[in-house]
């Protein structure tokens, strides 16, 4: 999945990059188009990880509340990141990373409860 995802962007850039020379609006479309093809691309490889983790929790005892912090994270680095990328391709970097710090901090307090366990495990 990871190389055709690859792949399709790779080309969607080359074609961006030719209709801006031409037609700038219609490379807008093609890249938001392209964005949201991806993006359900993505959603299909997540329904796996999602299938698998049902899974997981279902068979370990107290595995929720870890898998919960878990997804939690994740949602966090994912939403950061597309923050991030939109500040950027919007030209303000400077706000990227203040959004990237703040996503690195929100991550590690969500992850509290999870240090804890594993701190309180180590130490009995």
């Amino acid at each position: 999945m990871l190389f055709k995802i690859i792949g399709a962007t790779l080309i969607v850039c080359v074609v961006a990059v030719v209709l801006r020379q031409y037609k700038s609006e219609y490379a807008i479309f093609t890249v938001v188009a392209a964005a949201v093809l991806i993006y359900g691309l993505i959603l299909g490889g997540f329904r796996q990880i999602m299938d698998f983790l049902t899974e997981l929790s279902l068979s370990i005892e107290n595995a929720g509340a870890y898998l919960a912090v878990m997804l939690k994270c994740f949602a966090t680095a994912v939403i950061t990141e597309i923050s991030c990328d939109i500040c950027r391709d919007s030209g303000e970097s400077a706000l990227a990373t203040k959004i990237q710090l703040a996503g690195k901090i929100a991550i590690v307090i969500i992850a509290i409860p999870l240090f804890r366990e594993v701190l309180a495990l180590v130490t009995q």
